[in-house]
């Protein structure tokens, strides 16, 4: 049915065109900015999610490995390997290289010199992104060749400098022991035969000073205990918790009841 004549014209009256008014605009970016402050903080959470689990999936795979490296020798690696020189020439993360899917670099490696030797050298230039929590990864104020993840190393760990730890000696039980910790920015090579030292190390997650488990994570940072589990403390973890979680024969009470069930 068409539109009746206008009184004056004589013909139908046109239909106004559309009006981009003030408030329309104003309605519009009103709507877009209350959708983008819910979708950044949303897509910012995924991916920092999807950032711990890749760096728990490095650190199963590490654990894995030492635990293979315990099955073929009966015993988990030295921390550090020493030379003639009394020096500390190799580090526990090249000798479980075979058993992480890395037997190129470990074959073109050198026992009979340290790690920083002429030959060896020639490997410094390798990334090992095992080694590496993706949240350092993507920073590229970081070194590619810096490792996250270090043992803890001193009398009565899991890693007795100098000795070598089975799974029997673990009297307060694999699961109540740490294996690896997380370390933000460590300084250290893959494949320097450096960790922490317990005596050294301030017994807190993400320190203000000092040295300590540190990662970028929200709210804590990954650990590998010594049966193959990787576990997230909270930053307000006790440092008698982490203390004990540190030795592996002190008789304590499980360092877990005080912690969020895992």
């Amino acid at each position: 049915m068409s539109d009746a004549p206008s009184s004056e014209t004589g013909l139908p009256p046109r239909e106004k065109p559309f009006q981009f008014s003030l408030r329309t605009m104003l309605i519009g970016v009103t709507v877009f900015a209350l959708a983008l402050g819910i979708l950044v903080p949303l897509v910012r959470r995924i991916f920092r999610e999807q950032q711990r689990a890749v760096c728990t999936n490095n650190l199963k795979q590490i654990g894995l490995a030492l635990h293979n490296y315990h099955d073929v020798y009966r015993c988990f690696p030295f921390a550090h390997v020493c030379g003639p020189d009394g020096k500390s020439w190799h580090s526990w993360r090249m000798a479980v290289l075979p058993f992480l899917e890395s037997s190129s670099t470990y074959d073109e490696y050198r026992f009979d010199e340290p790690w920083d030797g002429p030959n060896n050298r020639k490997l410094h230039s390798r990334q090992m992104y095992v080694y590496r929590c993706p949240v350092e990864a993507a920073d590229p104020s970081v070194p590619a060749t810096t490792t996250s993840y270090l043992a803890v190393v001193g009398p009565g760990t899991a890693w007795p400098v100098p000795g070598q730890t089975r799974i029997a000696d673990f009297k307060d039980g694999a699961s109540n022991s740490i294996l690896i910790v997380e370390v933000l920015d460590s300084g250290i090579h893959w494949m320097e035969p450096r960790d922490l030292k317990l005596e050294e190390l301030e017994l807190a997650i993400n320190p203000k000073s000092g040295q300590g488990i540190t990662s970028r994570h929200i709210g804590g940072a990954c650990v590998l205990l010594a049966d193959g589990s990787v576990h997230f403390l909270p930053s307000d973890t006790a440092p008698e918790t982490l203390r004990s979680l540190f030795t592996i024969a002190d008789g304590e009470p499980d360092p877990w009841d005080d912690l969020p069930t895992r």
